[in-house]
């Protein structure tokens, strides 16, 4: 509008499984408020990197379609 633009940015660090390819990761918010990650599992037996990192987020426009409980 004439005033200017609202910004908001927030950071959260979650625990991931051992078996989840990390540099596979993706992760989408959908319209009302839902986060996904999805990454698939990798075989056992491999060691997988747990560094911390960053993982982009994108915004769907629909709701999900998860019931709510």
């Amino acid at each position: 509008d004439d005033h200017g633009y609202i910004s908001r940015e927030f950071h959260r660090r979650y625990r991931l499984p051992s078996n989840v390819d990390q540099s596979a990761l993706s992760c989408s918010l959908s319209a009302d408020g839902m986060l996904t990650f999805c990454g698939p599992k990798i075989q056992t037996g491999l060691d997988a990197t747990h560094a911390e990192r960053a993982i982009p987020v994108s915004r769907e426009e629909k709701p999900t379609s998860a019931p709510s409980s």
